[in-house]
């Protein structure tokens, strides 16, 4: 009998045991549910409250939109205040790495320019019909011109003169022309004059200051200047062109008639304006037109130089007589082998000889080349005009290799994105590759290109800041919208949510 009771006490102990035991091991079961389930599902929830929170402060306005075919260029703005929940871990690592970088940067354009000018015989003061070809000047210097000024137009008035291009210009001592166009038969014969209708010649023939040297100095007290005169002055303006856009330029200068066989023809590439400017000075004209030369040895003083702009500018009164055979057919071939070495010609027709078809053709040879037409008075501007046509800055894109020290995160717990969504009546595009570092932070303004995803006719863009916890999870929230109509910047607290 006291057997059998000690036997049950037995059975009593270790069941108790057992009871406690399974009583722990729940406990733990418990603390193990609690501690991965209900905890993190409470820091969640805590963490879900926050984020709205902050959402609901944030301010991000839509300041202007474009649409370019295909691309949209939205600017935002966003107002003061970040996320201040969005922060990384603090177990990070540096990290050592190589980038390259490139940029677009504007130069000042180094430029290699020759002036090439015809000297043939026509350039002087008569022309193949023994006709005086050339100007008639006020002499600055004359009582008349001391007296009255001849560089305002009263003053030029007054000593019978024109005022052209700030020069004044002496045309005629016939003062009743002065008063009517005797470019009309009437008037022309009224005033004493015979009409005389001549191609390229006034039909009115009535003695005038540049019918010929002496007339022009005797009786209209000018000074005259035949066509190369009007060529050297114009070259010593444009000599002076060149350099003010850039001392760093180089010029040279070519003279052809015959040929060009001398080292008196021609100067090579410098940037010695005095050098330059006396050799334009000491040109004469004698001989024939052969503009083949003159382009051939502006060309060889071209190709050698290592400015990426290499430029000619070619002046001809006449048709090309030089050399035998061909004389045309050979410039435009030597302006075509000038365009394989990547010179552009410019091209000047001087007077009413000029033999513009050529000259047009040989400009068209080569990239980017002109052909522009100068009377007399119009020479130097002409010149001009070529100088602000030629490019003076050049782009250039840089490659850089920089060595970038960075720290790098072993996690992110959060992150935020802006998620774009672009529609039409019927369609929709989602963007959301705007990640944390190119998101815009707190007053800041960023314009971001992005594509319309085929959409057309768009007619609303929405804007949403997206925020994704460590576990996956995404908050968006709508933070601006914009319509064709919307007055930007237009801001919108949070009030939408896109799951």
């Amino acid at each position: 009998m006291k057997r059998q009771i000690k036997k049950n006490k037995n059975q009593k102990s270790q069941s108790s045991i057992i009871a406690i035991i399974l009583i722990i091991l729940l406990c733990l079961i418990a603390i193990i549910i609690l501690w991965r389930v209900v905890i993190p599902m409470s820091q969640n929830t805590k963490q879900l409250t926050e984020i709205r929170r902050e959402l609901s402060k944030t301010r991000i306005g839509i300041k202007d939109v474009t649409i370019n075919g295909d691309i949209i260029e939205i600017t935002l703005l966003r107002g003061s205040g970040e996320i201040n929940i969005l922060n990384r871990t603090t177990k990070n690592y540096t990290v050592t790495k190589t980038e390259t970088t490139t940029s677009i940067v504007t130069i000042l354009n180094n430029l290699s320019i020759v002036s090439v000018i015809d000297v043939s015989g026509s350039m002087g003061d008569k022309d193949i019909l023994n006709y005086y070809i050339g100007e008639c000047k006020a002499n600055k210097t004359s009582n008349c011109c001391t007296t009255n000024d001849c560089t305002t137009s009263l003053g030029c008035s007054t000593c019978n003169g024109t005022l052209l291009n700030n020069e004044c210009y002496l045309y005629s001592l016939n003062t009743c022309c002065k008063d009517k166009d005797c470019f009309k038969q009437g008037n022309c014969t009224s005033c004493g004059g015979t009409w005389n209708p001549q191609p390229n010649k006034d039909p009115c023939s009535i003695k005038s200051c540049y019918d010929s040297i002496d007339y022009c100095k005797n009786n209209c007290k000018g000074v005259w200047r035949n066509k190369l005169n009007i060529t050297q002055e114009a070259n010593i303006k444009f000599i002076d062109n060149i350099f003010s856009k850039n001392p760093n330029n180089k010029m040279g200068i070519v003279a052809f008639s015959d040929g060009v066989n001398k080292p008196h023809d021609y100067l090579t590439l410098t940037n010695n304006l005095t050098d330059l400017k006396n050799k334009v000075n000491s040109l004469y004209p004698e001989g024939e037109t052969n503009i083949y030369e003159g382009i051939k040895q502006a060309q060889d003083m071209l190709i050698p130089s290592t400015n990426k702009q290499k430029v000619i500018v070619l002046m001809s009164d006449g048709v090309a007589t030089r050399p035998l055979g061909s004389p045309t057919l050979s410039a435009i071939n030597q302006a075509i082998l000038a365009n394989k070495s990547n010179i552009t010609i410019y091209t000047i027709g001087f007077g009413y000889d000029a033999d513009t078809d050529t000259l047009k053709k040989i400009a068209n040879s080569t990239t980017n080349g002109s052909y522009t037409y100068a009377d007399i008075s119009q020479l130097s501007y002409v010149y001009n005009s070529v100088v602000q046509t030629i490019p003076t800055t050049l782009t250039q894109v840089i490659s850089e290799n920089k060595t970038i020290t960075e720290i790098v995160y072993e996690d992110v717990q959060i992150f935020q994105k802006l998620k774009i969504v672009i529609y039409n009546d019927t369609n929709s595009y989602v963007y959301d590759n705007i990640t944390d570092k190119n998101i815009l932070s707190s007053l800041e303004s960023k314009t971001y290109s992005i594509p319309t995803g085929g959409i057309t006719n768009i007619n609303n863009i929405e804007i949403y800041l997206v925020v994704r916890l460590e576990s996956g999870e995404e908050i968006s929230q709508l933070v601006a919208t914009w319509t064709p109509n919307s007055e930007n910047p237009q801001y919108m607290p949070a009030v939408k949510s896109l799951k």
